[in-house]
């Protein structure tokens, strides 16, 4: 069913390790029809939200990408991204033991690569001095909820690290949408619907929502339940 939202379920990995059958923590996630609705809303809970009767379907492109709008809205707001994507970082370590990545909570970290900080260089030569042999010995702890790597000597006791080029690529985003951020993007969607059908517009676009941010949308109710969410630099 096209934008239908199945629920929540969870993975279990398994293994055999010398003949034993092993599994895996039990991890939580939901499902979404990401062919047709690239988002992590679903449009049927839209069109729920909105009361719309099940056999109208007229305006079904429409309020797909009112819905999309709304998301760019409240990830550009909060300065964060809540689907699971990948992302990658390249760090100078300059005497530091604590490194905060940009996108949080960190889902896993999926391949680090710590380097001989090597100067002068250049944005073009990041790649060359990454996949250099000279590596070193990198520990660290994840603090995965704040998106931050504290790191450690080979005993785990918190310790700097200087003149140290670190590659990282991660998962970040939530794999349960918070409720309040959920409830919030539809009330924001229905305020662009009621909007756009004043202002006689037919289609959305961020582009087309310079009206939408001048008359501070993302105000009162929706501020305060996504205020917990919005990144502060």
């Amino acid at each position: 069913t096209r934008g239908i939202r199945y629920g929540h379920w969870f993975a279990l990995g398994t293994g055999i390790t010398n003949s034993t059958t092993v599994f895996s923590e039990a991890v939580p996630f939901e499902i979404i029809n990401i062919v047709s609705e690239p988002f992590w809303v679903g449009l049927s809970e839209f069109r729920e939200y909105l009361d719309i009767p099940d056999t109208d379907h007229t305006k079904d492109s429409f309020y797909r990408q009112i819905l999309q709008a709304a998301i760019e809205l409240i990830e550009a707001y909060t300065r964060r991204t809540f689907g699971v994507r990948d992302f990658s970082e390249t760090i100078e370590l300059t005497g530091i033991d604590r490194i905060k990545l940009k996108h949080f909570p960190i889902i896993a970290v999926t391949a680090m690569t710590a380097t001989s900080l090597i100067t002068p260089r250049s944005a073009t030569s990041q790649t060359e001095i990454i996949s250099s042999t000279a590596t070193i010995t990198f520990n660290y702890r994840l603090d995965s909820d704040n998106g931050v790597l504290k790191l450690t000597d080979s005993n785990g006791f918190d310790s700097p690290y200087n003149d140290v080029l670190l590659a990282v690529e991660y998962q970040a985003g939530f794999l349960a949408i918070p409720e309040p951020i959920r409830m919030a993007t539809f009330m924001l969607a229905s305020k662009l619907t009621n909007m756009a059908t004043s202002e006689g517009i037919d289609s959305v676009s961020l582009a087309d929502l310079n009206f939408a941010l001048q008359k501070d949308l993302i105000s009162g109710t929706i501020a305060d339940m996504i205020a917990p969410y919005r990144v502060i630099f």
